[in-house]
């Protein structure tokens, strides 16, 4: 009867133990309409120097959190990892966001649930690494509320086994911004920034081997910058598109801007990385196109008066000039 016993309680530790490899998750930390917690893809690091964990939060139906850049209102999560060991480097990705509006505020974010994938460059691949993870949110609906989460899981060195949060890591990083031009349909992008005595205007001007269709363009800086909608231009095929940004010139106290572009629409979803130069214009920002639509207006203008109606109108003012 002992033998049994042992055999059976033996069984059950193993079988218990087994499935922990595949349950691989940290405790949520709750918070009011909130909760978040650190899951992993795998079991151990595979002795590998670069591992990946997932940022999980989950909100109740309705609150929203943040993007990077949350626009007008809100503020964006901040992650702290210092007490943690055998760990180099942590790198926060952040998965594409939707665009909506919180107490007549747009704004950028997530909602429901989100999982921002976490590269994390590991001292010794052959040591045991201690994820410690603190982290500050804020969550909004009809009210902001604060979110907090302090975070600790463990990863032992060695052969991994998939955990029952691998596909919805892989999920996860499937929704970040392709940054590889030539993985992308995007065949060129540039960007250019100008200021005058009022604005400092962002230029975007990209190019597609598809078509544009309704694109959503946002941008990253380090400024802060409020949540506006571009001018939009595109060309007569849409495979090229120009965007217009215009912020306040007291925003931005710098001769350069380190800028990240996200474009996205159905079939791209692209971001861009560049340091670009703020070149000094006069107050006619584009005074090339404003001659460009003088020449059209006036070229409007000629056609209409050689059209066959116009002619007895001229006669009249022909007659009433003499």
């Amino acid at each position: 009867m002992n033998y049994i016993l042992k055999f059976i309680t033996i069984a059950i530790i193993t079988f218990y133990s087994q499935n922990s490899l595949y349950a691989l998750e940290s405790n949520w930390g709750i918070s009011e309409f909130s909760k978040v917690r650190l899951i992993s893809p795998l079991s151990h690091n595979n002795n590998q120097n670069q591992i990946y964990v997932g940022l999980e939060y989950q909100m109740d139906p309705g609150w929203k959190t943040y993007w990077k850049s949350p626009g007008d209102a809100g503020f964006a999560q901040e992650i702290s990892w210092e007490n943690s060991s055998n760990i180099k480097n942590l790198e926060i990705k952040w998965p594409t966001p939707i665009e909506f509006e919180i107490l007549g505020l747009k704004s950028i974010g997530y909602k429901d649930k989100v999982i921002f994938p976490l590269i994390i460059d590991l001292i010794d691949p052959n040591k045991k690494t201690q994820i410690n993870i603190s982290t500050n949110y804020l969550v909004c609906k009809d009210i902001c509320l604060p979110g907090k989460g302090n975070l600790q899981l463990d990863i032992p060195s060695g052969k991994a086994i998939s955990s029952k949060y691998f596909f919805d890591l892989e999920k996860s990083i499937s929704k970040l911004p392709q940054k590889n031009i030539n993985l992308e349909a995007i065949s060129n992008i540039d960007i250019e920034t100008k200021k005058n005595n009022e604005f400092i205007i962002v230029n975007v001007e990209a190019s597609t081997e598809l078509i544009f269709n309704n694109p959503k363009i946002y941008l990253h800086t380090s400024y802060g910058l409020p949540f506006i909608e571009p001018i939009l231009e595109y060309s007569l095929d849409y495979k090229t598109l120009k965007a217009f940004f215009y912020f306040n010139k007291e925003l931005i106290n710098s001769q350069f801007m380190d800028i990240s572009v996200l474009i996205k629409d159905k079939k791209h979803n692209f971001e861009f990385n560049s340091n670009t130069k703020i070149n000094q214009s006069s107050n006619l920002f584009f005074s090339d196109k404003i001659i460009t639509f003088l020449f059209i207006a006036l070229i409007g203008g000629l056609i209409l008066n050689v059209m066959p109606c116009v002619f007895p109108v001229l006669s009249i003012k022909l007659m009433s000039v003499l």
